[in-house]
């Protein structure tokens, strides 16, 4: 890796641009799998590091390092596919799913939805879990109503992007209250200007959608898929005991691969003490397989097991590299450096640091790195204008945290669109949390909020 921008500021904007346009071109157009402009990128990127006289060593550390920073991700990727498994087999997806046909209304199935995606998502502290769990859950029970997948993944994102913003669990909202030094408490409370507002809008619009409540509740499938859940006979003390065992490591504070781990190790012992542990190994590798014999049910149920996450490992994988490949010729430092020159009132210095942090989500495709390179460009700005600390963290998240599962060549993007099957674009429209985030932060960078004084800071939020 350089230390010194190896391009211009001018010339990593044309390359930026370049990029983006390679993965419109690809994506919306073309409808090629987003593998594809990823690794035309990443050549293309070499390429220039070579004729900017980087040596190929550098190059690949560059590359390398990028990898490095989503280890983490791809193993509780293998975990979730797993978990999923897992659960499958041993009744706690399929119990939870005849629970919450036999509850939720269908008449207000997308509001309910963005609710109880919001609560497990604070509980949990981690959006890729709640979309694992209840995700899957709240997608099979759309399509056997008969509602649209893309309204129902938009209000899944929505409610599991709320509580991971708002979780004290969160990891990313760890990491954005520590890297720019201010109490995680006192940052959660600061989110609540955007957060709260852009939730409420939520609600109203997913209200506002129009169901037809006789035509869902004269679905066929409804009937035949609760009578076979019904049929399984589960014990509920059995199945939801890798739930439980989830929520007591979420509450004690244990990492999320942690977490995956010994709930689906609870799920699989489960499965041995009955007598099924002959099917553990393709369990784990390709998933659960469904056989009750109705075409409905099955389809629902066969899901998980590490080879259905391969596609997204590999994807992140990719993205990764490129974003190492980025940093190490200097773009995104370029690209920072000239945003910050060309600021000046403090209301601009807020909207560059959102805009930066949105950005990066799409140079970089990795919800982290936008928060963190965010936070290290902008603090000292923010002191020079006398701007509390508070409100950057705020931003790094309203255009960080949220914006990351709206982009298709980002880790959460792929990560949702291969778990519940649907594109990112097709789900992007209607994460309306996400987008009311952004808009309101966007918005609200021209007015002063006055705060008491702290020991942490004696300025001004705006």
């Amino acid at each position: 890796m350089v230390n010194t921008p190896v391009l211009s500021a001018k010339f990593s904007l044309i390359v930026t641009v370049l990029m983006l346009s390679v993965f419109s071109i690809a994506l919306i157009k073309l409808e090629m799998v987003p593998h594809i402009p990823v690794l035309f990128n990443l050549a293309l990127l070499f390429v220039i590091g070579l004729w900017k006289k980087m040596n190929q060593k550098q190059l690949m550390e560059g590359i390398t390092k990028g990898v490095s920073m989503v280890v983490s991700a791809i193993i509780l990727f293998i975990l979730i596919g797993i978990t999923v498994a897992s659960w499958m087999a041993v009744g706690t997806i399929p119990f939870l799913l005849g629970q919450v046909l036999e509850w939720v209304s269908p008449q207000f199935f997308f509001v309910s939805v963005l609710l109880i995606t919001s609560v497990v998502g604070v509980l949990l502290g981690s959006s890729l879990t709640t979309v694992a769990t209840m995700g899957v859950i709240f997608v099979s029970i759309a399509e056997v109503l008969g509602l649209s997948l893309p309204i129902t993944v938009g209000a899944i994102v929505s409610g599991a992007f709320f509580g991971d913003k708002m979780s004290p669990l969160s990891d990313t909202t760890s990491l954005a209250s520590s890297t720019v030094g201010v109490d995680l408490f006192e940052h959660i409370k600061s989110m609540m200007v955007t957060t709260v507002p852009a939730f409420f809008v939520s609600v109203i619009l997913f209200l506002l959608i129009p169901i037809n409540s006789s035509e869902v509740s004269g679905n066929n499938s409804i009937v035949e898929v609760s009578s076979v859940i019904k049929s399984m006979s589960l014990n509920p003390i059995i199945v939801l005991l890798p739930l439980v065992v989830l929520l007591i490591c979420t509450v004690t504070k244990q990492s999320g691969i942690i977490s995956l781990f010994l709930s689906s190790l609870t799920a699989i012992v489960t499965l041995i003490l009955q007598s099924k542990g002959n099917m553990i190994g393709g369990l784990i590798m390709d998933g659960y397989v469904s056989t009750t014999g109705q075409e409905v049910v099955d389809s629902l149920l066969t899901r998980g097991g590490i080879n259905s996450m391969m596609f997204t490992i590999s994807l992140v994988i990719l993205v990764a590299g490129l974003a190492g490949l980025s940093i190490s010729l200097g773009i995104i430092k370029q690209l920072s450096d000239w945003v910050m020159r060309s600021v000046r009132k403090r209301s601009s210095v807020v909207r560059s640091s959102l805009a930066t942090s949105f950005g990066l989500n799409f140079i970089v495709g990795e919800q982290y790195l936008s928060i963190l390179l965010t936070g290290q460009a902008y603090q000292q700005s923010f002191e020079e204008k006398s701007i509390d600390k508070r409100v950057l963290a705020r931003v790094m998240e309203d255009g960080g945290t949220v914006i990351n599962p709206l982009v298709p060549w980002s880790v959460c993007g792929i990560f949702i669109s291969n778990m519940l099957g649907v594109p990112t674009l097709a789900y992007v429209p209607f994460s309306f949390f996400c987008i009311a985030c952004l808009l309101i932060s966007f918005f609200l960078a021209d007015y002063r909020f006055l705060r008491s004084r702290s020991h942490t800071s004696s300025t001004q939020t705006m």
